[in-house]
């Protein structure tokens, strides 16, 4: 029964990780008040904020220049970050978050439901094939996310910056 609600709770856990970002409208016009909701869990519902000490980095990028965000920009409402800023000169711009590694121990049961789950098969089957089904396991992550958006008519490069 216990490895049962843990394999259940770990699935819960893991079914709602994804993080994204997310604007209102995808298109801007020049030197505008906007905001990019910073979104952790399920589509179109965020199950917690994501605080600045998570975030090791926080960039837009746009007329050829990469600004980072400080951290007065970041503001949360209920269980969303949110990110507002003024937007630039025309051009296709980008925004980028990446946060902190974390890392989450789990049981052996609950970790290969969460690799069943989540389509990591390649590792799945190196645990069968090492006989490691029943070991524990650490997993180790960070999430690193961006989002498009365009100010005005004009496109730029800028999209295709590498954030690292």
């Amino acid at each position: 029964m216990r490895n049962t609600l843990i394999g259940l709770l770990g699935i819960l856990l893991f079914c709602s990780h994804d993080m994204y970002l997310k604007l209102d409208t995808y298109f801007i016009a020049p030197d505008q008040a906007a905001e990019i909701y910073l979104f952790n869990g399920k589509f179109e519902k965020s199950e917690n904020v994501i605080t600045r000490d998570r975030m090791l980095d926080a960039s837009l990028v746009g007329n050829g220049k990469r600004y980072t965000v400080n951290e007065g920009r970041w503001s949360e409402k209920d269980s969303t970050t949110i990110l507002s800023f003024q937007s630039g000169k025309t051009g296709t711009w980008v925004a980028g978050v990446s946060t902190a590694a974390r890392n989450i121990e789990m049981e052996a049961d609950a970790f290969n439901n969460y690799l069943e789950h989540d389509g990591v098969l390649d590792m799945l089957k190196w645990r069968q094939e090492n006989n490691a089904m029943d070991q524990d396991a650490i997993e180790k992550y960070s999430k690193h996310v961006k989002v498009l958006f365009q100010v005005g008519d004009t496109r730029s490069d800028d999209w295709s910056t590498l954030l690292g």
